[in-house]
């Protein structure tokens, strides 16, 4: 079973908070996990130029970071009740750069942020859950905000074209949380990997059509092979019953094919990793799962592989973030 221990909710104001909340409270009583919400101020400074005198525009700040933590804390407090530990963290500065320290400080392992389609947030929403799946150091779990409490299809996408040790112990990853969430909601899964024939019409053209026909049946038939292999050897049929699980090996375009096949399944979950490019560092991280997020309809979680550092937290030392609050418990 596959666990979080130190959620993290990115509580904007732009985002139903309460119905968000409700979801991610229910999954850190399951992980016996703490949670804390965050949100992001933007400095008056840079935000509008307003204000001549420092003094004015300090009060200002002040007053905005001051109203939305008590937002915070009586959404926190509304739900005390439930015995999760739940922490309140108003930061000021840029979200994507804040979001990416405050995980950093807090060793998180999850930090879960709102999706939208409304044509007001969802561009904001969209291009900040982006940046988070490339940067942040830990798993985002992008909560798609229409969605109700609860899961009817679990799809766990691993990538079985490469073969090196980090995308192996990824895909691992990514079937172990996929199953844990699955039971969690007792619930179908779907497990998928995509494969493709590079350049085939350029080869089939120079070898013929029946060797490339022998030759794409039987990489289908490996891949299909390859897939239970990985399943039986994390023993996955002894955590969740077989006829719960589903596998599909397609051939295709991964974005395209990934979300295609979520359409066609009812898919509300989708669990998959993010793998950094070599010599990168963090600079190319996700393309798939960042193309997913401009067209899913559903929520996401991306799992980071282990040793992942954010390109943001090397760049760091270039200058001090401006000052945040402290956290504050209120339990």
């Amino acid at each position: 079973m596959e666990r979080f221990r130190r959620i993290i909710f990115f509580a904007s104001h732009n985002a139903p908070c309460k119905k968000m909340l409700a979801e991610v409270l229910d999954l850190a009583i399951t992980n016996q996990a703490s949670v804390t919400l965050l949100d992001v101020v933007r400095p008056v400074a840079t935000s509008i130029n307003l204000f001549r005198s420092q003094i004015a525009s300090e009060s200002l700040q002040s007053g905005l970071v001051e109203e939305r933590r008590k937002v915070l804390l009586d959404l926190a407090r509304e739900n005390l009740e439930c015995g999760v530990d739940i922490d309140v963290h108003i930061a000021v500065g840029k979200p994507l750069v804040e979001i990416v320290r405050f995980v950093d400080q807090k060793q998180a392992d999850l930090l879960v942020q709102p999706s939208s389609t409304d044509d007001l947030t969802s561009r904001f929403f969209g291009n900040l859950a982006k940046s988070c799946i490339r940067h942040v150091p830990c798993a985002v779990w992008t909560l798609y905000c229409d969605a109700y409490s609860g899961y009817r299809n679990v799809m766990a996408a691993i990538d079985l074209e490469d073969v090196d040790a980090v995308h192996a112990a990824l895909n691992e990853s990514v079937v172990r949380h996929a199953v844990t969430l699955a039971l969690r909601g007792n619930v179908p899964l779907h497990i998928v990997t995509i494969w493709d024939f590079w350049m085939e019409n350029a080869v089939r053209h120079h070898a013929g059509n029946e060797s490339i026909d022998a030759i794409l049946s039987a990489r289908r038939c490996a891949m299909e092979e390859e897939l239970q292999s990985l399943l039986d050897r994390l023993h996955v049929y002894d955590a969740i019953d077989k006829a719960q699980v589903h596998l599909h090996a397609l051939r295709g375009v991964p974005a395209t094919s990934l979300h295609s096949l979520a359409q066609t399944l009812d898919i509300e979950l989708l669990v998959m990793g993010t793998v950094c490019r070599k010599g990168l560092s963090g600079l190319l991280i996700g393309n798939t799962a960042e193309q997913m997020i401009d067209q899913s309809h559903y929520s996401m979680l991306t799992l980071k592989p282990d040793g992942f550092v954010s390109a943001l937290l090397k760049n760091d030392a270039e200058g001090d973030s401006p000052e945040a609050s402290n956290p504050l418990s209120i339990n």
